[in-house]
């Protein structure tokens, strides 16, 4: 689990510490930590709709990889985006 309360406070801190095939589990909450670079085969699932927020200025995810997967997580202000 990761959010206010818990051991893992940042999307960024349980993306770096996971191992491929782990599960992260995003509390609600807004998750202001710019671009996160995801290339391990994980899964991201939102609980209680969090929000990760680029703030107007930076891209909030970059995925390159295979078997990633994002569920249940609203993308807010956006500063760039780049698709390959």
């Amino acid at each position: 689990m990761v959010g206010s309360g818990q051991l893992i406070t940042t999307l960024r801190t349980a993306v770096s510490i996971a191992n491929d095939k782990d599960t992260i589990l995003l509390n609600a909450g807004v998750y202001r930590e710019g671009n996160i670079a995801i290339t391990k085969s994980i899964s991201i699932m939102g609980i209680g709709n969090p929000v990760l927020d680029g703030e107007n200025k930076y891209e909030i995810l970059t995925v390159s990889g295979k078997n990633i997967t994002i569920s249940g997580i609203t993308f807010r202000n956006s500063g760039y985006s780049a698709y390959e």
